[in-house]
């Protein structure tokens, strides 16, 4: 009989110490934001769908998903839904909790519930795969500890890297190397026009400053290979890891570019025609005062100082707006 308590003190003993090493996730209710709003049923459906997901995309020896959101949890998923133009949207947002961190994000929409459904299989999944291992391993992909290393060079943007990755707990190396890359590709984007482009000391999202990453080249390969000269060789998967993603947001930021190039040149294009009209309307207007008193020309002639007058300002209000337009695109986009 002491044999069989011995026993199962030994295999309690050993499940709590595996738990303990567990992160612990809660997924919280879903907001629905639309108009008209889901029914109760249908959102608790879609919860117990990302906490399936979550359940089935993580290694059980490393997390466990909570039955019920809980506010001693590690992570927390939080999940909003909306409508745009008829479809559904959808947005999720994977934090950790101690610190507020966004460790994931995606957002997307879908025609209907079966296309909603598809959105979370698909990109949840990878959200929470993309979670690193609470052991701690040091393969490409998965958590592992800073470098912890002072930087010996004398490049000021490497050694802002250094002293970045040295006051985080730990690294993410797929999180880090996409936000770096992103936020390379998006600075270089932003800087081809001069009303974009960000000034050298702002911090960007990544945490660098943009004078840093204006330096920093936009090529995967190029940019692992950099970081490893820094010290930072653990990064050596790198390029696999971010490829798809920077592809993504130079398409974007491309297209997102020439558009606004294209609104900025009709802006100035409006406005340089409002000038000529407001020349013309000055030209009508000495002609007009020119007139003589017993001339019968003073209602048309006045009549084309109005018109052009009408057409000066409509120019410049409407190329003003469009060339306002522009910068807005380079600035958000």
């Amino acid at each position: 009989m002491s044999k069989l308590v011995n026993i199962a003190l030994i295999a309690c003993f050993l499940a709590s110490a595996s738990h303990a090493q567990q992160k612990r996730i809660a997924i919280a209710d879903i907001i629905d934001d639309g108009n008209p709003p889901l029914e109760p049923s249908e959102l608790s459906y879609l919860k117990d769908r990302m906490r399936s997901i979550a359940t089935e995309a993580l290694p059980h020896k490393d997390y466990m998903v909570m039955s019920d959101f809980a506010y001693d949890a590690d992570y927390d998923v939080q999940c909003r839904l909306g409508r745009f133009g008829g479809d559904f949207t959808i947005k999720v947002e994977l934090h950790e909790s101690a610190s507020g961190v966004l460790a994931g994000f995606f957002s997307d929409n879908a025609k209907d519930m079966h296309g909603l459904l598809s959105v979370m299989n698909e990109k949840a999944s990878a959200m929470f795969k993309n979670l690193p291992p609470s052991s701690g391993a040091t393969a490409a992909g998965k958590s592992v500890p800073a470098p912890k290393a002072a930087y010996a060079g004398s490049n000021p943007c490497h050694k802002e890297i250094i002293e970045l990755i040295n006051a985080k707990k730990d690294l993410n190396i797929p999180v880090f190397m996409k936000d770096l890359g992103v936020s390379v590709v998006k600075v270089h984007a932003s800087c081809k026009t001069k009303f974009a482009c960000p000034s050298d000391d702002k911090v960007m999202d990544v945490g660098l400053t943009a004078g840093c990453i204006k330096q920093l080249p936009k090529s995967p390969a190029e940019l692992s290979a950099l970081l490893k000269s820094v010290g930072l060789d653990l990064l050596d998967q790198s390029p696999e890891i971010i490829d798809s993603q920077i592809e993504a947001v130079e398409k974007g930021g491309g297209g997102s570019f020439w558009v606004a190039l294209a609104l900025d040149l009709i802006g100035v294009g409006l406005i340089t025609y409002g000038v000529i009209k407001n020349m013309e309307a000055k030209d009508l207007h000495s002609e007009y005062r020119s007139l003589p008193p017993n001339s019968y020309d003073f209602g048309s002639k006045w009549q084309k100082v109005e018109d052009a007058k009408t057409a000066r300002n409509i120019l410049y209000i409407s190329g003003g707006l469009t060339l306002a337009t522009g910068i807005g695109v380079h600035i958000w986009f």
